[in-house]
Parts: C-alpha cells; structure tokens; sequence
C-alpha cells in the first residue's frame, strides 16, 4: 500500500504553523509496512484541495489528510472529501451528544457552528476524537482509501494510533521490520562508505542513512509475509554492520545519546556529576529531557568563571595559573571536585573554547578537554578534540563527545 499525506491549512502555508504531521505519519505508517510516496501542503480552499484530492488519488492508494474539520467556515476538508468521493454528508445525533457532552465537561454550552462538526460523509468510519470536538473520518471508493483527521497533534496522534493504525494493520499485506543503528564519531558519507557493497547491492533488505546534529541513524528494512521472516533476513546484514563499525555505534535503537547514557547508569545503579564550563549547563539540559532522571543524575555547576572553578570546585590557582582554564589538568580537577561535592561515582567536566574570541595560536577556538572520572577507582579518561563551526556546534560538540566516551567506559568498567 502506497500512501500520500495530505496536510490542509493557509497556516502551514504561510509559516505560523510548524508542520509535525508529515514526520510523525511517516513514521507511523513505516512501522505498519505502508510507503509514503508523497508529501504536500494546500491551503484552505476548496478549488485547490479538489485538485490536490484528484491528483493524489490516482497517484497513491491511500490518502491520509489533516486539518480543516473544525467549526469554522474554512474548514471544509470533510466537504471537499465528500464531494470528490461522491457520497452526501448527513448529520450525526451520536455525534452532537458527544460534543454536548464535551461542552458540559468544559462548563460551557456547545456554540451553533459546531453543529457543522455533526455531519458525516455517507459510508464512512467515523473515527472519535479523546481530545477535541472535531471527528475524523474512514472513506472508501473503488479501492482506494481517505483518512481525515484533525489538526491539533494532541488530537491527531492518538486517533491515528488508536483507531486508524489498527484498522490499516488488517489491509496491509506486507510487514515491514527495522532495526535502527546509532553512530557517532562517523559521518553519513563515511558511514555509507564502509558499507558501501551493502549500500550498492542492496534490494531486501534495505539500508539508508539519515544525517542528524553530530550523528548519524543508519535504518535497515526487511519486507516479508511476516516479522519473523523478516529477522531472518536482518540478521546477517545486522552483524556484519556489527563487524564493520561497531566501535561507532552507541546505540541499536533510534534514541539520544543522553537517553543511552541514563539508561546505562539506571542499569548499573549509579550516580552522575557534572562540571561544565563552555558548555554552559548544555549537558544538564539534555539529561533533564528525560523524566526519571533524577535516579541517576543529581548536581551539575556551571563553572564558567575562574573563581567558581576555585571556590566551588576547588580547583587549585596554581592549576589554572599554570595550565590555564582550558588544559587536561584543569579538567582533572574539576570532575574530582564536583565528585567530592556530590558523592557521584562518575563525573564529567567540560572546559573549552566555544569562540569566536578566545582562541591563541597555542589554544585555537574549538580547543576542548573532556574528563570523565570514576570516583570509586579513581581513574581519569581524559579527551582532548578541536571542533570546528560555531559557537553553538563547539558546545554540542563537545557535549554529545563526552556522553559517547561516557557510554563506551560504561559498557566495559563496572565502577
């Protein structure tokens, strides 16, 4: 089954409104083995979204749209659909007592023009909606399928994987299976260059690259009658990627280097601290994305100062009077500080220069140490990298590194 999502709005047309619906059904419609062959936008009218209905249905087997099935007058999804599908729209009691309903939880009474939300296209599935007003809807013709659902992510998502997903599963005649590889240290080209006779004589399964902000996600698919067919078919191609670059990757499974990290440090029961200078709380920012994390993770000081680096994390002046804030050795004594204040069996210190001002001949912007220190053996793992570009990717930069190295040192020390 190849699908086309069909996003209806002037909003997402203009650009006051980010568009997240393509990524997530794409997503969405991979895991359940149906292609996305098209991706398009069209604004509220009528004349245009006829167009867009025509041209994609003969493109694509189904299409999936969103937008347009409010109360107001420009919402006209649902009618355009029904006219181009050549049924009449008829009006729904089942669905007014279920928007009065939701009027009353709100305490307020249902306003006349949602009374345009109670009428359904002749023959369709109706697809209730846990969070808003505004139904979604199953049409069929001559084989082909629409799928109207509604705007508001908070709306969209769990009809879609609730109601829609479902119903979809029971027409698809092939299974899709991938398994996902994380790499860091590697680039897209780089990547694909060590595999590259995987890349060329590719047919099932498939492989493909996606370049992300320091990293790349390498994806591979196998298509068959069934999931188990489709291990079979994975799993050599699986290890010899394992083979090849496994020292570069850090995670099978789409997922952050931050999440990876605190999944480690949950499974081994420990602590972690963090000492941050150019980085500037960047790393304890991308830790507390993750709820829970508070089982692992407990203090981190942004020392950007001097003085904070002596008075809070008792780095000796005579260390940075004669290595300087951004050395090996002052690095050393900022995770043994923010050890000692926080009991934390590991620690990670970050002291750089981020730019553009700063840098020396002796110490060029981008110029990075990283020290990770297990408090329980006492061993540094120091790390020294210059990172190129901005100020904003010499931060990530350096953040992304010491997560990795943390990661790898925790997959073979036991602390």
């Amino acid at each position: 089954m190849k699908a086309t999502i069909l996003n209806v709005g002037t909003e997402l047309l203009v650009g006051s409104t980010l568009n997240t619906h393509s990524y997530y059904l794409s997503q969405k419609l991979h895991e359940i083995g149906v292609g996305v062959l098209y991706h398009a936008v069209v604004g509220d009218n009528t004349t245009r979204l006829g167009e867009m209905i025509g041209y994609y249905y003969e493109a694509s087997d189904l299409i999936i749209a969103t937008g347009g099935l409010g109360p107001t007058e420009d919402d006209l999804t649902k009618e355009v659909f029904a006219e181009w599908f050549g049924v009449p729209l008829y009006f729904s009691e089942e669905i007014r007592a279920d928007i009065e309903e939701r009027f009353r939880g709100f305490g307020r009474p249902m306003t006349s023009n949602n009374l345009r939300q109670c009428y359904v296209p002749e023959g369709a599935e109706i697809l209730w909606n846990e969070n808003g007003t505004a139904t979604g809807f199953i049409l069929e013709k001559d084989g082909k399928i629409a799928v109207l659902l509604p705007g508001p992510p908070r709306e969209l998502r769990p009809m879609f994987e609730n109601q829609v997903m479902p119903w979809l599963r029971q027409r698809v005649s092939q299974v899709l299976t991938s398994r996902y590889f994380k790499i860091f240290g590697l680039g897209e080209s780089s990547t694909e260059d060590k595999l590259s006779d995987l890349f060329s004589g590719q047919t099932n399964p498939t492989l493909a690259t996606y370049a992300k902000t320091g990293e790349v996600l390498l994806r591979i698919t196998a298509s068959g009658a069934s999931e188990a067919e489709n291990l079979k078919l994975l799993e050599p191609v699986v290890e010899e990627i394992r083979r090849r670059i496994g020292d570069y990757i850090y995670a099978e499974r789409d997922a952050e280097l931050s999440e990876v990290l605190f999944d480690h440090l949950r499974d081994k029961g420990l602590k972690l601290a963090l000492a941050e200078s150019c980085t500037g709380g960047m790393m304890a920012d991308m830790l507390v994305a993750h709820s829970g994390v508070s089982e692992v993770f407990g203090v981190s000081v942004v020392a950007y100062d001097n003085a904070i680096k002596t008075s809070v994390l008792g780095v000796p002046a005579e260390t940075l009077e004669t290595f300087g804030a951004v050395s090996e050795e002052t690095a050393k004594a900022m995770s043994e500080g923010i050890a000692k204040i926080s009991g934390a069996a590991l620690s990670i210190a970050v002291t750089g220069i981020a730019g553009p001002e700063g840098g020396s001949p002796e110490k060029p912007v981008g110029l990075v140490y990283m020290d990770l220190y297990n408090a329980n053996s006492g061993e540094h793992r120091t790390f020294k990298q210059i990172f190129t570009g901005n100020r904003e990717r010499v931060r990530m930069g350096s953040a992304m590194k010491a997560f990795y190295e943390a990661i790898q040192w925790l997959k073979v020390e036991t602390f």
